[in-house]
């Protein structure tokens, strides 16, 4: 188990399969989750649109021992939740100069969410939005998977690849290939600028994120930033 400056604990899979450092009323939220990473995500579906896994980057985050699960066991609505989240972040950071920089892409954190309504994404959905440009001004992602999130797919928009069985948010470093993620924001886009085209001076940055987001429609409401799918 590791454990934050804040008290915040992380677990691999292996800690939640044994359940010995795990709460008992967390357990149930916590190995239902690993248990989807573990088949879901790693492996590949007929609807995906393309071929292998759903999520590229699970199988090595994996086997690297860089796959990381928390649980946040209250109501979306409670006072300090947001922070409590800004605080795993923070612990991504913490963790991610720890390591090699080839190896920081397949540092993963899934915060479940035991309490929140399964039958309703919209308040994760407005959660997830609200701290998407804070993670991403910190060249992070912050995604969120519900049994009912209704985010499509980038090679088949009939594929529903954040559908998960407990709801949670998913924080993890930002890659060149978030740019479909990015591009509908103009400080989302200077932030990916700025992470992968460094050479560019700042205002011509903010210039071209400016004119590209102009032409770009709005993305539907709970637009995630998932490399995914």
């Amino acid at each position: 188990m590791l454990q934050g400056p804040s008290g915040l604990a992380l677990w691999s899979p292996a800690e939640v399969a044994d359940g010995n450092l795990v709460r008992p009323e967390q357990l149930p939220a916590l190995r239902e989750t690993a248990t989807w990473a573990e088949r879901f995500l790693t492996s590949g579906h007929a609807d995906l649109g393309r071929q292998g896994p759903v999520c590229p980057y699970t199988r090595p985050s994996l086997n690297r021992r860089l796959f990381h699960l928390a649980c946040l066991d209250r109501h979306l609505e409670d006072e300090g939740v947001p922070e409590t989240l800004l605080g795993y972040r923070d612990l991504h950071r913490q963790l991610a100069a720890e390591l090699r920089e080839e190896d920081r892409q397949f540092l993963t954190i899934l915060i479940v969410l035991p309490r929140v309504d399964r039958s309703d994404p919209e308040p994760l959905n407005r959660l997830q939005a609200r701290l998407k440009t804070d993670f991403v001004r910190n060249r992070l992602m912050i995604g969120q998977f519900h049994p009912e999130c209704a985010e499509p797919g980038l090679w088949n928009r009939d594929f529903r690849p954040l559908h998960s069985p407990v709801p949670l948010l998913a924080i993890r470093h930002m890659v060149a290939f978030d740019l479909p993620f990015l591009q509908t924001s103009q400080q989302h886009l200077e932030a990916y600028l700025a992470a992968f085209a460094p050479a560019i001076p700042t205002a011509v940055r903010s210039r071209l994120a400016e004119l590209a987001t102009r032409e770009i429609p709005a993305p539907p409401t709970g637009s995630t930033g998932q490399a995914t799918a």
